[in-house]
Order: C-alpha cells, then sequence, then structure tokens
C-alpha cells in the first residue's frame, strides 16, 4: 500500500500549500478514469491522443499529493476536459485512485521537459528532507542535456557513468527511507 494519496481538497494545509503554488487558482477533486492499455505516467501524450480521438482539450495544471504527517507535494499534469466539459483525470498510475486533487495552471506549456513537482515538508524530520532533496535530485539529473531533449524511456547510459552511479545509489537510499518514514508516518 502506497503512502500517498490525493490531497484532501478543503484540509487547511492543503488548501495554504496549492494557493503558494497557484495564488489565483482553487484546488478541485476529479475523477479518475484511467484509459486501458496506456502506460503509466505518461499524462500529455494521453490526453493529447484523446482529445484527438474524441474531442474536448488538455488542461495543465498541479496534481496536489500527500503523504500524510511528511509532505506535500505538486506534480505537473494534464488531465483531459471532455467536450461536455468535465475534467478527468484519464492517465494510468502505478496505484488505484477514485480521485485526484488538482489545480488548473494556466500558465503552465508543456516543453516535453520534466518539470520537478514542489514539494514542502509537512514535519521538522530530516529523513523527510532528505527524501525531498534525492527526489528534486533525481529530477535535475534526468533533465541533464546528454538526455533532456529524449521523450519516453530514457536511455541511462546517455548520461556520465558518475549521474548513473548517482542515480542507482539514490534508489537504494530512498529504499531505506522510504522504510523509515513508513514507520514513522504509516499510511492511513
Amino acid at each position: 500500500m502506497s503512502p500517498i494519496r490525493a490531497a484532501i481538497v478543503d484540509a487547511p494545509h492543503a488548501v495554504a500549500f496549492a494557493k503558494s503554488v497557484r495564488p489565483t487558482g482553487t484546488m478541485i477533486s476529479l475523477p479518475c478514469d484511467p484509459a486501458e492499455g496506456e502506460s503509466q505516467l505518461d499524462c500529455f501524450r494521453i490526453v493529447t491522443e484523446r482529445v484527438s480521438a474524441a474531442g474536448g482539450r488538455m488542461v495543465l495544471g498541479w496534481a496536489i499529493w500527500e503523504w500524510p504527517g511528511a509532505f506535500i507535494e505538486a506534480e505537473f499534469h494534464a488531465v483531459w476536459e471532455n467536450p461536455a466539459g468535465d475534467l478527468i483525470d484519464i492517465a494510468p498510475r502505478p496505484f488505484e485512485f477514485s480521485s485526484i486533487a488538482f489545480v488548473p495552471d494556466s500558465r503552465l506549456v508543456d516543453t516535453g521537459r520534466l518539470v520537478d513537482n514542489i514539494r514542502q515538508p509537512l514535519v521538522d524530520d530530516k529523513d523527510v528532507k532528505q527524501f525531498l532533496f534525492l527526489a528534486k535530485r533525481r529530477t535535475e539529473i534526468l533533465n541533464h542535456p546528454s538526455i533532456v531533449e529524449l521523450f519516453g524511456d530514457i536511455d541511462l547510459s546517455l548520461l556520465p557513468k558518475a549521474l548513473v552511479k548517482e542515480l542507482r545509489d539514490q534508489v537504494k537510499t530512498l529504499a531505506r527511507l522510504e522504510l523509515r518514514l513508513m514507520r514513522r508516518y504509516p499510511p492511513k
């Protein structure tokens, strides 16, 4: 079971965080209806294809996720607005969600580059801070000039060897941190 859940849209700390991400935006709850047979975490391509096939439009914004008691984060995300005007999250994820918290943001543009999540600890915990730092560093590495223009599966062999080693070390460190954090902040 993942400790990550969609933020609760009327929780005061989540509302305050969403306002810090998009001051004029409003966080809303959207239903999830993952497109069958599609790859996970590929919202921009999936929504683009749905718009071409069924009409509507792509809406960019921030999915707001929370590890209760540990941290909250905003993920650059695309959802589908169907021809009737309903917003729906159609991107499959590693874990099933019936709904997500979402803040539309008309300032955003999909350039094809990986956009780092906006993260905020909810507790003064050195392990949480290290976990968030490593997540940020991972995005920096995956935006390295040697691979930044690639789409889809990233060929890590194109990265400098030191960065490949750093990514592999991060996986181990993140796994250890996650176990410690799961004990301190178990899924609810």
